[in-house]
């Protein structure tokens, strides 16, 4: 289980990553593919702040890859990171910012992930 777990926290930190840099150098395509209006310099703004969050996030996760007994505490960042975004996502839609149509993947992956975290977290440590 915590190879299974090691491997989930260094996709989804490769995904956050891949984001992070679309967001940071690419704000406008990154809009494009998502069917967004990022025209406006604060929305560009705000698109390269979340992207280096994301990287910062992925950096954490990486950490906690190497050794998840010993960053127990990264682990569960990464899960709380998961379903925050989840939440934050569905909030937006519920305000009508954006429809689920543009949310959906991110919420998929946000789910998935979560998910994942939990099934694999180790929930009682190894006996040494």
């Amino acid at each position: 289980m915590l190879k299974a777990l090691r491997v989930a926290l260094v996709v989804y930190s490769i995904a956050g990553i891949l984001v992070a840099a679309m967001q940071i150098f690419f704000p406008t395509k990154f809009a494009d593919i998502y069917g967004l209006d990022w025209s406006s310099a604060a929305a560009k703004a705000n698109a390269a702040l979340t992207g280096f969050v994301y990287i910062a996030a992925a950096i954490f996760f990486i950490v906690a890859a190497t050794n998840p007994l010993k960053h127990l505490l990264l682990v569960k960042y990464a899960i709380v990171f998961a379903l925050l975004l989840l939440v934050g996502e569905l909030y937006t839609v519920a305000l009508g910012y954006v429809t689920f149509g543009e949310e959906w993947s991110g919420m998929a992956i946000n789910v998935v992930f979560a998910a994942l975290f939990l099934i694999f977290y180790p929930w009682k440590k190894p006996a040494n």
